[in-house]
């Protein structure tokens, strides 16, 4: 992990592009910094002027007598180098690239980026930026940024790459109960990047929430790895989801059937982030898990609803079971106390209809009677403005009672506008979760319920069983691979089948009895000792066989193979042109007694040493489900799992598509080797790692009988 400590309490500071123009960026990050109170020296750059914002200037960084922490840079982009340079004798620790013009421009300007970057890291400068708005930490009185408004204090550490998004929060932070402990705009990135900055927030004491806005996350795999092994925090993210994937074969199901979206949810999933669908999601989850007390997090979502309006708790219950979340089952005893301080008229099941005449000392009494039922998780409470209604003392009471329960998850939605809004500053101002619609207060009840799963599964899998993700060591075959990829940079290549079925078998998938011949005796004799075979083109002529008529089933004898073997030949001549030698073809077993087609494909994000030392990229995505023809129009309910996952977590991703009730057995019929199907999915991640060179793998069917599976049609791309 590197010390960023020098990016957030810098000593002293110099802005390199102060002007004595009020609206210039570089004299507004003086302003700031004078503004919020740092206590360091602040150092203006000018040559032409003697004093800014009342400070003394200087012509360049070397006139400064003193040592300089921290340099922010705003001058025009063919500057910036000059003064990284000027950085370097100086010795500075940090430095802030304002200033942009880079690698989100063009490629001649991305090399000046990377110049500058490599200066830093040979020099042992932190580099933020280029193309930021500034950083600031309220703890140290640092606003070193151009932002309109500073950030107010708390627990939440913020970093986004888009600048204006960063202003765009601190304008809502009041509005919202936003406190921050950190506030970081990371722009180009051409240093410190977001796993640099998670992972010096997820040890800092002063942080209680991460929250980060990605456009892309460049150390894909990395950034996922450390946050199944740290879940101490909450992070919560906004991703844009406008990342530019690297290119997979269009032969490929599954590089046609898997989007962007597909990857970036699955590993984010995996990963036990809590991704917010829209910025005001984003902002309620900030407020949400920065104001939490010492919660026990719920682990089955099971609601208790009291409301003063029946259809709202209707409401309520239907966006719940949306979710797939479910409403508590009140136990007797309580049922008993509710009917002993409710009026008659009442509902004594869940929602509790408390009736629209209401007030405070109603909800209260509710309140304690359903807090003591163990059933309950999560409390909401939906308040209407009728006639008698009382929010404000019914406000206070829910305050009072969660002072006397602070374990306990309490929602609160007040619907309305005026009449309510004064009860729901009441209840932010005191650190509880109100909302004035009722799907945002599911929806933030949805992720406190994810973070409970997600705190529970780190338990078992790291405290209890010490689990980490390890990769293992290159295949047996790789030389091979390598051979086939020298001298093809960025050129996909489709493996033979004799070398794709070599890789299964080191990885004991296990497939039927084949053939790769072009001559008719020889697969006259492998006919012979397994009639009925299948007769295909390789997967090197046509990728995908069916549509060119190229594969011909359930040849029973020898005189049927000969007419097959001799018409397939004859047509990829004529479709291909090539006369030049006979062609491949490939013989398999017939596989008799199929239940099912499964379909188990991956594709790789990022190059081939997407595992290594931090590269770019997420690496392989497996997808999994309903096989055959009709694959692509399943692609909605297709499992998703990144690379490595444990053997349990695969499974209950199967459970959840549509195709498990056949694996499990449906009406009545036998139940399907799911563990084979397993092993095979397991298998197919040791081989990924094994071999990143594949960059993407369609088995298409994997075949499942009533006791095995077999690989019958498997096509491997390759690519560095």
């Amino acid at each position: 992990m590197r010390d960023l400590d020098v990016l957030f309490n810098p000593r002293a500071i110099a802005v390199v592009g102060a002007s004595r123009d009020p609206g210039k960026v570089g004299t507004i990050v003086v302003q700031n910094l004078k503004d919020s109170g740092f206590t360091g020296p602040i150092y203006p750059i000018n040559p032409r002027a003697k004093t800014i914002c009342g400070l003394p200037c200087y012509t360049s960084l070397t006139a400064i007598p003193n040592p300089i922490d921290q340099v922010t840079i705003c001058v025009p982009a063919a500057r910036v180098l000059e003064v990284v340079e000027e950085c370097v004798t100086k010795k500075v620790k940090s430095i802030i690239i304002i200033s942009a013009g880079f690698g989100e421009t063009s490629k001649n300007n991305k090399k000046l980026e990377d110049k500058i970057s490599q200066l830093c890291k040979e020099n042992n400068i932190i580099l933020i930026g280029p193309n930021v708005i500034g950083v600031m930490h309220p703890e140290s009185h640092l606003n070193n940024s151009w932002m309109q408004r500073p950030a107010p204090a708390g627990n939440i550490a913020f970093l986004s790459q888009s600048g204006a998004l960063c202003c765009s929060v601190l304008d809502v932070a009041d509005q919202y109960q936003l406190g921050f402990s950190h506030f970081c705009s990371i722009g180009n990135k051409a240093d410190i990047d977001e796993l640099d900055l998670v992972e010096y927030f997820m040890r800092a004491d002063d942080v209680k929430v991460i929250a980060c806005y990605l456009e892309d996350i460049r150390r894909g795999y990395q950034f996922i790895k450390f946050l199944r092994e740290h879940i101490e925090k909450p992070i919560i993210i906004f991703h844009s989801g406008k990342t530019s994937r690297a290119a997979t074969a269009a032969a490929s199901h599954t590089g046609s059937m898997t989007s962007d979206r597909d990857l970036v949810r699955t590993a984010f999933f995996q990963a036990n982030v809590l991704e917010a669908e829209t910025i005001h999601e984003f902002c309620l989850l900030l407020q949400a898990f920065s104001h939490l007390g010492p919660v026990k997090f719920p682990e089955f979502g099971h609601y208790g609803i009291v409301t003063n309006a029946g259809g709202a708790g209707i409401i309520a219950t239907d966006e719940i079971v949306s979710l797939d979340w479910d409403l508590a089952t009140i136990s007797p005893p309580t049922k008993k106390a509710l009917k002993a301080v409710l009026p008659a008229a009442s509902s004594l099941a869940n929602p509790i209809d408390i009736l629209g005449d209401a007030g405070a000392d109603r909800y209260a009494q509710v309140l304690d009677i359903i807090g003591q039922d163990p059933s309950v998780e999560i409390i909401l409470n939906i308040l209407t403005p009728q006639h008698v209604t009382q929010p404000l003392e019914t406000a206070q009471a829910i305050i009072n009672f969660s002072r006397q329960h602070p374990e306990k998850i309490i929602l609160n939605t007040f619907l309305g506008g005026d009449s309510v809004e004064p009860a729901r500053r009441l209840l932010a101002t005191n650190g509880l979760m109100v909302f004035a619609d009722l799907r945002d207060s599911v929806r933030i009840g949805n992720f406190l319920t994810q973070r409970g799963r997600n705190l529970y599964d780190w338990h078992e899998r790291i405290i209890k069983r010490n689990y980490r993700l390890t990769e293992c060591e290159p295949g047996k075959y790789h030389a091979l691979l390598d051979a086939l990829l020298t001298g093809r940079p960025g050129q996909i290549q489709i493996l033979s089948d004799h070398l794709t079925s070599a890789l299964l078998r080191e990885f004991n998938v296990e497939l039927p009895a084949q053939k790769v011949t072009t001559k008719l005796k020889e697969a006259l004799e492998f006919g012979e000792q397994y009639f009925p075979v299948i007769l295909k083109a390789p997967n090197q002529i046509f990728t995908h066989k069916t549509d060119h008529n190229a594969v011909i089933a359930n040849i029973a004898d020898s005189q049927q193979l000969a007419e097959a073997f001799t018409a397939l030949q004859a047509q990829i001549w004529s479709q291909t042109g090539d006369t030049s030698h006979p062609p491949v073809l490939l013989l398999q077993e017939m596989v008799t007694g199929v239940k099912l087609e499964y379909f188990i494909g991956a594709k790789r994000d990022g190059h081939s040493d997407v595992y290594q030392g931090g590269h770019p990229g997420f690496g392989h995505l497996i997808s999994f489900g309903q096989g055959g023809i009709y694959t692509q129009l399943q692609r909605d309910d297709l499992g998703r799992v990144l690379i490595p996952e444990r053997r349990r977590d695969i499974k209950e991703v199967m459970w959840e598509t549509k195709l498990w009730p056949l694996i499990e057995g449906f009406r009545g019929q036998p139940a399907l080797p799911d563990s084979k199907i397993m092993d095979v999915i397991v298998a197919l991640q040791k081989m990924l790692f094994a071999y990143p060179e594949i960059t993407a793998l369609d088995i298409n069917p994997l075949l499942v009988t009533s006791k095995k599976v077999y690989a019958v049609d498997v096509k491997v791309f390759i690519e560095r």
